[in-house]
């Protein structure tokens, strides 16, 4: 099995890569039906970019429960489209929190449709709930892996 937990060198270089990315303006996720769209693509006026960004309607259910996505989401994005694959669906160690918005996202691609599990508090649970003192504490902890030898 590929072990996917990065040193701590190695997360400090992905998520200063990370927070390299350009900006993302355009693309919004709708909460309602999960609908990904560029305002651009989508036959939104040029004055859509200029609107506050909680009252962008979804162009699909016509809803204004949009969400402006994150950077490095939008990244996941393009890497899926370029054909990049990563374990969807698959328990996997190593979870990470996103370095520009402080959500869970997956280490392998980004993406932010994830749940990070954590027994930083002595228990496990989800990360989401925390705090941001408490999330920068999980972000700053050095990672180990230990393998087997034969």
């Amino acid at each position: 099995m590929k072990d996917i937990i990065p040193s701590a060198e190695e997360r400090q270089d992905i998520h200063q890569r990370l927070r390299d990315l350009p900006d993302n303006e355009s693309i919004f996720k709708c909460q309602s039906c999960k609908h990904i769209f560029n305002i651009y693509s989508e036959g939104l006026t040029i004055f859509a970019a200029l609107m506050p960004k909680n009252s962008v309607r979804c162009p699909n259910c016509k809803t204004y429960s949009t969400e402006l996505m994150c950077r490095v989401d939008t990244y996941s994005l393009w890497l899926k489209l370029k054909g990049f694959n990563c374990r969807k669906g698959e328990l996997i160690s190593g979870a990470d929190i996103c370095p520009i918005c402080k959500t869970a996202m997956c280490p392998e691609c980004g993406n932010h449709n994830c749940i990070s599990l954590s027994r930083v508090t002595g228990y496990i649970q989800d990360v989401s709930g925390w705090n941001a003192a408490k999330k920068q504490e999980l972000l700053d902890r050095k990672r180990y892996s230990l393998r087997r030898s034969n």
